[in-house]
């Protein structure tokens, strides 16, 4: 595993425990109507964990899993037969 992948996996874990934590808290009946009260739990604990998640893996990305041209050996034909070769 690369170092990159190992950081996305911790972070996009402990983002989703700080998600299902809210929620179980938020289970409560004395908690709910605390957390719906005020709108800023909500973007804390629920937008920006996701937010978070979706930034770091745009960031972190597995590069193995683009495509490059040069992987497919095709040979420098024109366009129409690449695209009919590839999808």
């Amino acid at each position: 595993m690369s170092y990159e992948l190992i950081i996305l996996l911790i972070i996009s874990n402990f983002n989703c425990l700080i998600i299902a934590f809210y929620l179980l808290i938020m289970s409560l009946p004395k908690y709910y109507i605390m957390f719906n009260d005020d709108e800023d739990w909500f973007y804390c604990f629920q937008i920006l964990p996701i937010v978070l998640m979706l930034f770091a893996w745009s960031i972190l990305h597995p590069k193995q899993s683009l495509y490059v041209r040069n992987q497919l050996n095709i040979e420098k034909v024109p366009d129409e037969k690449i695209v009919s070769f590839i999808f």
